[in-house]
C-alpha cells in the first residue's frame, strides 16, 4: 500500500512511501504520481524479523492487541516518516468508508437496486462488473439473490438462533481462545445489506473506528499528527447525501470522488480498478522467517499457562502453518500477540 504526506505544510516536497513487499508493489502508481507532482520518494524497507522486533513496542503502544499484523507495518511507517522530521500528515482514512471503497460494496450496492425495483440497471451493472473481472453474470446475480435471501431470514428468530449455533460451532473448530472464554463470546451482528445501511455501519461500528485508533496510536507513538480530512462532518455529510450510484458505478468504486480528480491526478491512478490497503505476507512469513521466533513463544511455559489461550491447538495450529496444511496466520498472530501483550504491557 501507499501513503501520501503533503510537505506544503512545511514549505518543502511532497514525500511518497511505498511498502516494500514486490507481491504488493504500487510502484507504477506511485511512479505516475511522483512525475506529475516532482515528489521525492523515500522507501520503506524493513525485513520480516525487523517487522516482528517491532511489536513489543507497538503493543505499549497501542495499549492493546491490534487487529493484525498491518498495523506493524503502519507503525513502521510512522517511524520512517518521523526521522525525515515530518510532524504532521494527511491520511486518507474515511475515504472507502463514506464514498464506498472495498469490493464488498458493490454486492450492497446491487441490493440496493434490487430492493427498489431497477432490475435493468442491476443486470446492467452486475454485467459491467463480471466483464472487468473476468468472471461471468448468473454467478454473481445468483449470489445477490442468495444473500437477498438471506438477509430476509436474518430478520427470523429461528435462523438467528440457528446461525448463531453454526457460528459457536464453527468457533470451536478454529479459534486460539480457551474454552471458558469462548463459551462467553458474542456472535457477530450484521448491518442491513443495502449500501446506504452498510456505509454507516462501517464508519460507526466496523471497520473505521478500529482503523482510525491504530492510525492515532501509530502516529502517537511517533510525536505526528495525522489528519483525516476525507472525515470532515461536512464532507461525510454530502457522501451521506449522495445516491448509491455516485459512489459505485460499474466496476468503479468511489464513483464520484473518481469523476472529481479527473484530469487532477495521473489517468491510471484515477481509472484504477483493483483495490489494495497496507497487506502483509505473513502467511508466509510464519511459514518461514518467523516460524522460529513464534516456536519460541508457543514452546514458552508461560504461554502454555495462560488461561485465555488454548495454547496446545495454537501449537497444532503452528505446525499445520509451518508444513502448508492450512493459512492460520491470523489466529496465530493473535494468540501471540495477545500474550506478549498480557505479559509485557497488563500490569
Amino acid at each position: 500500500g501507499s501513503d501520501w504526506v503533503p510537505a506544503r505544510l512545511l514549505g518543502g516536497t511532497l514525500a511518497a512511501f511505498c511498502y516494500m513487499d514486490p507481491r504488493f508493489d504500487e510502484r507504477v502508481y506511485i511512479d505516475a504520481t511522483l512525475q506529475q507532482t516532482g515528489a521525492a520518494m523515500s522507501a520503506l524497507q524493513c525485513s520480516p524479523q525487523q517487522l516482528w522486533d517491532t511489536l513489543p513496542l507497538a503493543l505499549r503502544a497501542h495499549d492493546e492487541p491490534m487487529h493484525s499484523m498491518t498495523a506493524l507495518v503502519g507503525y513502521q511507517l510512522m517511524r520512517l516518516t518521523a526521522q525525515h522530521g515530518i510532524k504532521v500528515v494527511l491520511n486518507g482514512q474515511g475515504a472507502d468508508e463514506t464514498l464506498g471503497g472495498y469490493g464488498n460494496y458493490f454486492h450492497n450496492y446491487w441490493q440496493s437496486m434490487l430492493d427498489r425495483g431497477a432490475l435493468g440497471a442491476l443486470l446492467s451493472e452486475i454485467k459491467a462488473w463480471s466483464g472487468a473481472h473476468e468472471t461471468t453474470l448468473m454467478p454473481t446475480l445468483m449470489g445477490v439473490l442468495r444473500r437477498h435471501v438471506q438477509a430476509g431470514l436474518r430478520r427470523l428468530g429461528p435462523y438467528r438462533r440457528a446461525s448463531e449455533a453454526r457460528w459457536r460451532d464453527r468457533l470451536g473448530q478454529q479459534t486460539w481462545l480457551a474454552p471458558a472464554v469462548r463459551d462467553a463470546a458474542t456472535p457477530p451482528q450484521y448491518p442491513e445489506q443495502d449500501l446506504d445501511a452498510a456505509l454507516s455501519w462501517s464508519v460507526q461500528r466496523e471497520p473505521l473506528p478500529i482503523y482510525l485508533r491504530v492510525e492515532d496510536r501509530n502516529s502517537s507513538a511517533h510525536s505526528i499528527e495525522g489528519r483525516v480530512p476525507f472525515l470532515d462532518h461536512r464532507l461525510v455529510s454530502l457522501a451521506f447525501s449522495l445516491a448509491p450510484e455516485w459512489h459505485l458505478r460499474g466496476a468503479l468504486n468511489k464513483f464520484v470522488l473518481r469523476e472529481a480528480m479527473r484530469g487532477r491526478i495521473p489517468e491510471v491512478v484515477r481509472a484504477r480498478g483493483d483495490k489494495m490497503g497496507f497487506p502483509t505476507a505473513a502467511a508466509e512469513w510464519l511459514r518461514n522467517e518467523l516460524f522460529e521466533p513464534t516456536r519460541q513463544i508457543v514452546n514458552d511455559t508461560r504461554f502454555r499457562q495462560s488461561g485465555a489461550i488454548d495454547a496446545a491447538r495454537v501449537a497444532r495450529m503452528l505446525d499445520a502453518h509451518h508444513a502448508g496444511s492450512g493459512d492460520y496466520s491470523g489466529e496465530i498472530f493473535r494468540a501471540v500477540q495477545w500474550f506478549l501483550w498480557q505479559r509485557d504491557v497488563v500490569v
